[in-house]
C-alpha cells in the first residue's frame, strides 16, 4: 500500500498499475484498502471509466467495498455527472455508518442536494434532508439547497423549518429570503 501511494503521489501511474496487478495476482485475501489507493488515483485524474472497471474487477475478485470505496466512487460519479450512481453509492456508504465514524464530505453532501434542486425532485430532497438531519450532517448551505427545491415546487414545508430550528442554523440573507418566499406560498394557499 505504501509503494502504491508513493507511486501515485509522484505520478507513476503505469508503475502503480503494474505493482497493483502483481499484488492482485498474488493476494490470497483481497484488501480493499489497497485497491482504494488506485481507485482514488483514477478518480482524482478524471478517469472514471477506469475507476468503474477497477471497482467491478475488485468485486469479482472478492473485494468488499468499505466506506472509503463508496466515498471515492461518489466523488468520481459527481464529477462525471452520474448522479444516480453517486446517490446509490451514498446509500451504500450510509448503510455502513453503524460500523464506523465515517461521514461524507460536505462537498459531496451539497452536490447531491443541488442535484435534487436542479431536477426539482422534492420527494427525494425531503427524504435526503431527513436522513442527513438524523445523522447530524446538515448545514446552512444544505438547507438552502433543499429550501430552493421547495420554493421551485411551490411547496411550503414546516418539517424543514423545524429541522433548521432544532439544528440551530443561523440564517443568512438568502435563507431568510427563501423562508419568506415559502411563507408567502403558504399564505397564498390558506
Amino acid at each position: 500500500m505504501c509503494v502504491l501511494s508513493c507511486l501515485v503521489k509522484i505520478g507513476g501511474f503505469c508503475e502503480a498499475e503494474m505493482v497493483f496487478r502483481s499484488w492482485e495476482d498474488a493476494c490470497r485475501r483481497y484488501d480493499i484498502r489497497i485497491s482504494n489507493v488506485v481507485l482514488g488515483a483514477y478518480v482524482r485524474n478524471g478517469w472514471i471509466e477506469k475507476a468503474e472497471s477497477l471497482h467491478l474487477r475488485t468485486l469479482e475478485k472478492g473485494g468488499r467495498p468499505n466506506y472509503k470505496t463508496w466515498e471515492i466512487l461518489m466523488e468520481g460519479w459527481i464529477k462525471a455527472k452520474k448522479m444516480d450512481k453517486a446517490i446509490s453509492a451514498m446509500k451504500r456508504g450510509f448503510s455502513m455508518l453503524k460500523q464506523c465514524h465515517w461521514r461524507p464530505s460536505s462537498e459531496i453532501v451539497l452536490a447531491i442536494a443541488e442535484y435534487f434542486n436542479e431536477a426539482g425532485n422534492l420527494k427525494d430532497a425531503k427524504k435526503y434532508i431527513k436522513v442527513l438531519h438524523r445523522l447530524g450532517l446538515t448545514s446552512l448551505a444544505l438547507y438552502k439547497a433543499v429550501l430552493k427545491v421547495h420554493v421551485h415546487g411551490r411547496n411550503p414545508t414546516l418539517d424543514i423549518l423545524k429541522m433548521m430550528e432544532k439544528d440551530q442554523v443561523h440564517l443568512d440573507e438568502e435563507a431568510s429570503a427563501l423562508i419568506r418566499c415559502l411563507n408567502q406560498i403558504k399564505g397564498g394557499e390558506d
